[in-house]
């Protein structure tokens, strides 16, 4: 994949989802003051969330569309990459549901994830965008940005046990990106690590993408 791709895909990253979410709020705010709906502090940010992924999936698309087909096409059959997809999906949600029960029996509360997810189904109007964003654009951004693009990277850079630290480093920056200096960063580092290992396994970025894409979509109807 194209590096120069690579260094326009991460500033994108982080000017709209760090420095575009002022603006984007704003925006959010004055769109349900004109429409009269009040919204809880949870409720802005998802619209907020929501809005920054649309921007920053359909940069990701238009920059690595032709290269995820590239991705699908140099397996050896369909077969064998709906296997890869089948067997990654079902190892991160057995382990991911293993780490939520040991969560809740610790004292762990409801994840921002599960907020978020608990927003969009108490509005109805919003399920069609909900699910274009969190089960298909978020996946693609993050995995390009977290397995392809940082974990690629570290274990470039890393001399010795370069696949571990990779993927023990992504997987907690992951973490905090999602649940910050929480108690709950602990179920996002099993999370990351799982992808992290799926990545590095299969050597196809369109696998862990699509098993996030799956995790999610679960996640969200029940």
């Amino acid at each position: 994949m194209n590096t120069k791709h690579n260094k326009w895909m991460v500033r994108w990253f982080i000017i709209i989802y760090f420095f575009g979410a002022v603006p984007i709020g704003v925006v959010v705010t004055a769109l349900s003051q004109v429409l009269s709906c009040s919204l809880s502090k949870t409720e802005h940010t998802f619209y907020t969330l929501m809005t920054a992924y649309l921007i920053i999936g359909i940069i990701a698309l238009l920059l690595y569309g032709k290269d995820m087909l590239s991705e699908i096409k140099k397996e050896n059959s369909v077969m064998m990459l709906i296997k890869k997809i089948f067997l990654s999906s079902m190892v991160l949600l057995i382990i991911e549901a293993a780490a939520n029960v040991i969560y809740g029996i610790l004292g762990g509360t409801e994840t921002q994830n599960e907020k978020i997810l608990n927003i969009s189904i108490r509005t109805p109007i919003f399920v069609f965008g909900a699910l274009l964003v969190m089960v298909i654009l978020a996946p693609i951004v993050e995995e390009i940005i977290f397995r392809f693009i940082l974990q690629n990277y570290l274990n470039k850079k890393v001399s010795r046990y370069s696949s571990v630290v990779s993927i023990v480093g992504t997987s907690i920056i992951f973490a905090m990106f999602h649940a910050g200096v929480t108690p709950e960063i602990t179920v996002y580092i099993v999370i990351g690590m799982v992808l992290g290992f799926a990545y590095k396994k299969t050597d196809n970025l369109v696998v862990v993408i699509v098993a996030h894409m799956i995790n999610n979509l679960i996640a969200y109807l029940i």
